[in-house]
């Protein structure tokens, strides 16, 4: 009888080696991957800072407000690995003073753990807010900016992060060329960008802890002078359909 090829290499190796161990060698020797990667975690607050009407709103000229559409929020997310904290921080505002945008970074800076360098300050630019400056309401939304972002801390826990593009179809460029000289009117074939980019944080157990979306547009539906309402504008809509 013949005998296979396979089986016979293997008899020929056992015979090399002295023929069968007389006892078993054991589990194989561990391989020592190193320690696990370190694990995502994160936490978010948002607040309300919607002043009371009265309060001198800007966007294509200032005029004083007289009610509130929809409510302006500030939220803060904080994101930590490897024992290095990123804060970012969000405002319905039309923008933020460079003197003012430092003193943000700095306060909440402290208040999470971060590097000043990690933390960054974004407005929404809406055409329907105050600026922040030295008033009452400003200085009561910083303190509690503030305050709530010094709540991240011990907060923080296992979370998830996607990202994701799309695009939109709706966007075009304001500044239309006639007769050599830019005016205001849409401009269909003029540079626009039409991504619509999203950040995306759940908690361990699936659940939505924060969205961040960034998207070139301007949030000017209230149509700047013509309207006295404070309002966050289709960002404050856009945010009120969030969702799972």
């Amino acid at each position: 009888m013949s005998v296979p090829r396979r089986a016979l290499v293997l008899a020929l190796l056992l015979t090399a080696c002295g023929g069968t161990p007389e006892r078993d060698a054991g589990p194989p020797l561990a391989v020592d991957a190193g320690p696990p990667p370190p694990a995502l975690r994160a936490a978010a607050v948002a607040i309300d800072i919607t002043p009371e009407p009265g309060i001198t709103i800007v966007g294509f000229g200032n005029r004083t407000s007289t009610e509130v559409r929809d409510p302006l929020e500030a939220a803060v997310l904080l994101l930590e690995r490897d024992h290095e904290r990123i804060g970012i921080v969000t405002l319905d505002l039309p923008g933020i003073a460079d003197w003012h945008a430092m003193m943000i970074r700095q306060r909440v800076s402290l208040a999470i753990g971060a590097d000043l360098e990690h933390v960054i300050v974004v407005a929404s630019h809406t055409h329907s807010a105050p600026m922040i400056g030295d008033d009452a309401w400003s200085r009561r939304t910083m303190d509690a900016l503030t305050a709530a972002a010094a709540t991240l801390p011990g907060q923080l826990a296992p979370a998830t992060i996607g990202a994701g593009e799309a695009r939109v179809s709706f966007d075009v460029n304001r500044r239309l060329v006639v007769d050599g000289e830019a005016i205001y009117g849409p401009d269909f074939d003029g540079p626009h960008d039409s991504r619509v980019r999203v950040l995306r944080v759940r908690g361990e157990d699936g659940a939505l802890l924060a969205t961040v979306v960034h998207a070139v547009c301007h949030p000017n539906i209230l149509r700047g002078p013509n309207s006295t309402l404070i309002s966050a504008d289709f960002v404050g809509d856009a945010r009120a359909l969030r969702g799972d």
